[in-house]
């Protein structure tokens, strides 16, 4: 057998697509924000993604040299093959897998591969039956089972220093304090979470865009989309001067963009701060289109824009909050230019999927150029989505 085989003959539809999203997270150069996507396409639920991204990152760094073609690739590697029949083994629950050999058994990715697979199987997802192609050879053990994606920074903590009302629907919150100076945004629409004390075991926190630093580099300033029942607008609602709260290190943030192209922004109000942060950072003569989803023409912001950047602004109506037809009909009715362009998309969770699906299908931009993330979902607390970062 050789070591690469024709994708088509060794794997099944589904197979072929949880390869893709598998793949994803080890393409670092435009892939991974998209993995997230990729998996809930076919079926995996949100909460189980982390699971996958951790499996292929304990891959990358245990073994090197395993061999994860690229995401669209039309072949299928001997490795890539052998991870599936592990994965595949635990779909269809079969009697005492775990003493099947195979080369990811018995220690290392053991106990990673069957949460893989249990919840491939939770979600519907059946792979292949196949036979294991190698026995065990080349993949080190882990020092622990299961490794975590990246290590957990120490809290930092932070004063509240003012609370400001920017529209009916939104707070701007500034922190101040010692340790906020390390936090300077690095680039455009980075976030941290932000932490509220409490007496409970585990606190609660939910992640915000930092939208600017003070001028001496020791305040940070946040936007705080208000919506019933939450945490957050309770908190920031009765917030006052000299409040602490706890931040986490920063993460995500706009990828690098080639000035050459068009750049396309869309979101809702909670993707109002980073779609600022990136308008600042744009060239005065990069053409860009702003689309942002909000509840009413009094939830409006000024925006920092030049005469290359065309907004507009959509209001939602009946519809469901997070609904996609508004935002999806105002673009599908704009003219864009034929040339290659970027895409950022944030927001509702299930409106970002129908966002990027769209383009795909109808403009010129590729998979690589669209970085999209579901910033929160409706019906769910503290939505946690990979593309964020």
């Amino acid at each position: 057998m050789s070591r690469v085989m024709y994708l088509n003959h060794q794997c099944s539809v589904m197979e072929k697509r949880l390869l893709k999203a598998l793949r994803a997270f080890g393409w670092l150069d435009a892939w991974p924000s998209q993995a997230g996507f990729l998996l809930e396409e076919i079926g995996v639920s949100p909460e189980h993604t982390f699971l996958f991204a951790r499996l292929i990152k304990g891959l990358m760094m245990a073994a090197p040299d395993f061999e994860l073609l690229g995401p669209d690739s039309q072949f299928v590697s001997r490795d890539e093959l052998n991870m599936m029949v592990a994965l595949g083994g635990v779909t269809r629950n079969k009697p005492g897998f775990s003493d099947d050999p195979n080369p990811f058994q018995p220690v290392a990715f053991g106990g990673l591969l069957e949460a893989c697979g249990s919840a491939l199987r939770e979600d519907g997802i059946i792979l292949k039956t196949r036979s294991t192609l190698i026995p065990a050879s080349n993949i080190p053990d882990y020092e622990e089972s299961i490794q975590p994606l990246r290590k957990q920074a120490p809290l930092v903590t932070a004063r509240v220093k003012a609370v400001e009302s920017l529209s009916p629907l939104v707070r701007k919150v500034v922190l101040s304090g010692r340790g906020v100076k390390p936090y300077k945004a690095l680039q455009p629409a980075q976030w941290v979470k932000i932490f509220l004390p409490t007496e409970k075991p585990r606190a609660e926190g939910r992640a915000f865009t930092i939208q600017s630093h003070g001028s001496m580099g020791d305040e940070l300033c946040f936007e705080v989309a208000l919506h019933p029942g939450g945490v957050m607008s309770q908190w920031v609602q009765q917030a006052k001067a000299g409040d602490e709260v706890h931040l986490s290190s920063v993460r995500g943030g706009l990828w690098p963009l080639d000035p050459s192209k068009w750049l396309l922004l869309a979101g809702d109000e909670t993707a109002l701060p980073a779609i600022k942060s990136i308008l600042k950072s744009l060239p005065d003569d990069m053409l860009a289109y702003v689309f942002v989803e909000v509840e009413n023409p009094g939830e409006r912001q000024v925006l920092p824009i030049s005469e290359r950047v065309l907004v507009q602004w959509v209001y939602r109506s009946a519809e469901p909050s997070g609904a996609p037809e508004g935002l999806l009909g105002a673009m599908s009715s704009t003219p864009f230019p034929h040339t290659s362009g970027h895409a950022w998309l944030a927001g509702e969770a299930s409106m970002v999927r129908a966002l990027r699906q769209r383009l795909l299908r109808e403009r010129s931009i590729g998979v690589g150029g669209i970085q999209a993330a579901g910033y929160w979902k409706i019906g769910e607390v503290d939505h946690r989505d990979l593309a964020v970062g």
